[in-house]
Formats: C-alpha cells, sequence, structure tokens
C-alpha cells in the first residue's frame, strides 16, 4: 500500500487513483515500457516518493560519470536531513535492490551500479526518451510544482530536477524542448519561448497528466533495453 501510494498509483488503501485507473484500462499486466516510465516518473514527483526522486537528483546528468555510492548517500543524508540517517539506508537499501535485480525500472536502463576498486559506483543511465515520456514528466512538473501558472522560467523547470528524472543533461533536455516545440504534434501542450536572456515554458490546454499518461501508454515507442 505505501509503495501504491509512493509511485501515485492510490491515494489510499480504498482503491485505484486516476492515474493508476488509466494505467490498468491501457496495461493491466503492467507489461509495456511505456507504463514503467509512467511508474518511474510519478515516484519521482511524488510527495512520498523520497529517496528515490533525491537519488536522482544528485547524480551526475552532464556527463554522466561513476560516483561513489558513499558519497552519493552522504549528499542525500544533507537534503533528507529532517529524517535519521538509520531511516534513509533502509529506505535507499529498498531503491538500490530495484536496479540491482531483474526488475522492470533496472530494465528501463534509468541506473547502473558496479563494484571499483572494491568501491561501489552509481550513476545515470542513458535511456532511450520518447517525446511522450517528455510530454508526461512535464504535465506531472506542471502539476505538482506549478499548478497555477500558465508560463514559468526555464530555470524554475530545471530546478525541480525533471531533466534528472528524464536521465538527460540540462542541455540536451532544452534541445529537445525546443525541437518539439517546433512540432505540430507538441503545440497544444506546451510552447518553449526564447526572448533576449529570458528562456520560458508556456503550458498549453493538454499539458496535464490523465490527458498525457493516456498518450504515452498509447502512443510510447518501447524502450526496453
Amino acid at each position: 500500500n505505501g509503495w501504491m501510494q509512493s509511485t501515485q498509483l492510490s491515494k489510499n488503501s480504498t482503491g485505484l487513483s486516476e492515474l493508476g485507473l488509466i494505467i490498468e484500462q491501457n496495461d493491466s499486466q503492467l507489461d509495456r515500457s511505456a507504463t514503467w516510465w509512467a511508474i518511474h516518473l510519478q515516484l519521482t514527483l511524488s510527495d512520498k516518493g523520497e529517496p528515490y526522486n533525491t537519488l536522482f537528483k544528485n547524480l551526475d546528468s552532464f556527463t554522466k560519470e561513476w560516483l561513489k555510492e558513499k558519497d552519493i548517500k552522504d549528499r542525500m543524508y544533507e537534503t533528507l536531513d529532517s529524517y535519521a540517517e538509520a531511516s534513509v539506508d533502509s529506505a535507499y537499501d529498498g531503491v538500490k535492490k530495484i536496479f540491482s535485480s531483474d526488475s522492470p525500472l533496472m530494465d528501463l536502463g534509468l541506473v547502473e551500479y558496479r563494484v571499483y576498486a572494491e568501491a561501489t559506483e552509481i550513476k545515470l543511465g542513458t535511456p532511450k526518451v520518447t517525446d511522450e515520456a517528455i510530454i508526461y514528466g512535464l504535465s506531472l512538473t506542471r502539476f505538482t510544482f506549478f499548478k497555477s501558472r500558465q508560463s514559468i522560467d526555464f530555470k524554475l523547470l530545471i530546478d525541480t530536477g525533471i531533466n534528472n528524472y528524464l536521465c538527460m543533461s540540462k542541455v540536451d533536455f532544452k534541445k529537445n524542448l525546443q525541437r518539439m516545440s517546433q512540432m505540430n504534434q507538441w503545440k497544444e501542450y506546451f510552447g518553449f519561448d526564447q526572448a533576449a536572456d529570458l528562456e520560458s515554458i508556456t503550458f498549453k490546454e493538454l499539458c496535464q497528466p490523465n490527458t498525457a499518461l493516456k498518450l504515452l501508454l498509447q502512443q510510447g515507442d518501447d524502450t526496453w533495453l
């Protein structure tokens, strides 16, 4: 029940959330990679998603270099200073198992682990990210942080960690948004505006989670490794 609420598949123990119902209607067996992209993004943008989201925000999205697990955990302790270290360790161990065993989230290629010089290291993966996954991430970010806003500075969007959740550098994320904003199929979801030194995102009518989730599940390409 706790995992279901963390992934926003349910709001309480009484049944599925709207997002959970959409997934049940489109992929009741949870077989598709698009479904697990949705679950991943719902977990990173959940108010009950710690320490999963903090782990992703602390990985290097620019060079995607290997980082010592110990250093990452130290950063997590600082970020989650309201939690006891033992509590963070316990929750982190559960997250690590997801990416260290035969699991759907591991098979997306989001995170990689290795042992080097007797130390465990971790890095952000390089999965295939579809435009539909970007749209869904954008819609969840909007409704999590900017529900009452029609437009925001691009920097505010980056500050949410969305590019890390999509396993992209800030530069690559911006390039994808610029490219997509020129495509007719995405014009009713968002706009990317540039004027002088200001870069901003304008949210359009269809940029909302239920619509974007259906799009991802029904049109998203297979991205299993």
